[in-house]
């Protein structure tokens, strides 16, 4: 199991190159790729994102690229147009201004877009230095999202196991939960009905068979237990479980939310509020996993 957060660089440096890659990542429902790099390399980038995607299965991933090209090729050049559109510009506002000034290279120089700086490297050679420093960095990455995702994993198992052992106490409560229903129901009819009236007997039986069925949660109970399994299941298989953990957490959630609104039994209100704080700590966790 991978956390989504991370961080991994690399470098690389000989006599023409000087090369430094870093990637990090943050939460995200799903894979968004941003890649900061130096304009010339635009053609290679779907290259880089290739790459990442390869490796990333979700989450919003950063890839920053330096790099400093001691034989970078550079083809510097006049937009002519945008000096003759310049160039009327200004002297319209010198005529509308009744200014005693013309047009100097000073103002032209202070204009975007005249001189063009053009890089003619050569990207394919480029590209055979950085894959492999881009590489080294996902690996890199990669290594700090297993060490956060096996801490994040030992933190949901500590909160299962917690769950678990709470399901167990709520299990052990059902027989007095259903002793307590045919209680307090015997004790009601016996206030408002005639006592030894064996057709009243058997309306209290009839009545109690009705309510142990509304407030039974036995059902509740074992899918609460197929559920937990699920989840071991899941966290075990590796590969992108966060979406599947976080499904199955909404599953148990929605058992625990029946419970509770069927509970008689003041001792389980604890247990139930336990199992609800342990459900959203797992949860918090999955959303920070991949």
């Amino acid at each position: 199991m991978k956390s989504m957060t991370g961080f991994g660089s690399a470098e690389y440096r000989d006599d023409e190159i000087h090369l430094t890659i870093d990637i990090k990542s943050y939460n995200n429902r799903y894979l968004d790729i941003y890649v900061n790099e130096p304009s010339y390399l635009a053609p290679i980038e779907p290259n880089i994102r290739k790459k990442v995607a390869g490796k990333i299965l979700r989450g919003k991933v950063e890839v920053r690229i330096n790099i400093v090209n001691y034989s970078e090729d550079i083809e510097v050049f006049l937009d002519e147009k945008n000096i003759e559109t310049y160039i009327k510009v200004l002297r319209e506002i010198i005529s509308k201004g009744s200014l005693e000034d013309d047009v100097r290279l000073s103002h032209l120089l202070r204009m975007d877009g005249i001189i063009k700086r053009e890089s003619t490297t050569d990207t394919e050679k480029i590209w055979e230095k950085l894959e492999p420093v881009l590489e080294e960095a996902i690996v890199n990455f990669d290594e700090t999202r297993i060490l956060e995702g096996e801490a994040t994993k030992i933190d949901i198992l500590d909160n299962l196991k917690n769950i678990e052992g709470e399901l167990l106490k709520i299990e052990g409560y059902v027989p007095l939960m259903e002793e307590r229903l045919m209680k307090n129901l015997r004790e009601r009819f016996e206030e408002l009905l005639p006592q030894d009236n064996e057709g009243n007997e058997q309306r209290i039986l009839a009545e109690t068979a009705v309510l142990l069925a509304r407030f039974d949660i036995n059902e509740e109970i074992q899918r609460m237990k197929s559920h937990l399994q699920h989840f071991r299941k899941i966290i075990e298989g590796g590969g992108s479980v966060g979406k599947k953990l976080d499904f199955v957490c909404q599953e148990m959630n929605r058992e625990i939310n029946t419970i509770g609104s069927k509970n008689i039994l003041s001792e389980l209100d604890g247990i139930v509020i336990s199992v609800k704080d342990a459900l959203e700590k797992i949860r918090e966790q999955v959303r920070n996993v991949e």
